[in-house]
């Protein structure tokens, strides 16, 4: 979830429409990673509120990237992951560049391409 959300703030603003498409896409990601998992659409809202502080800064967003692909490298969903991202990032009607730096960096992790815009 914390990949996601950094999508949702990387470019220094949040909008509703970036809002529904990272709950959308995390909801689909539980599904398929696991689906027996009580998780719903609200919590997905209300972890994003209760960490939106801490996404917000840069020097523990700079952290939290490297961090979280480490944690992530064991799941073989790089493609799905890197596509859930790019959708957020162009929620709004575009890709910002701290977005698509965002999406090369976690596209370069996994080793796939970047989604075109």
């Amino acid at each position: 979830m914390r990949l996601m959300s950094l999508m949702v703030v990387v470019d220094g603003r949040v909008r509703e429409e970036e809002i529904r498409v990272f709950v959308y896409r995390m909801m689909d990601l539980r599904r398929r990673l696991a689906p027996d998992m009580m998780f719903s659409e609200g919590m997905v809202r209300d972890w994003f509120t209760a960490h939106r502080e801490d996404l917000d800064e840069t020097h523990e967003r700079d952290a939290i990237l490297p961090q979280t692909l480490e944690v992530l490298s064991e799941l073989d969903m790089g493609a799905r992951i890197v596509d859930a991202i790019n959708a957020v990032a162009k929620a709004d009607g575009h890709r910002h560049d701290s977005e698509l730096a965002m999406i090369t960096a976690v596209a370069e992790h996994w080793g796939v391409k970047v989604p075109r815009r």
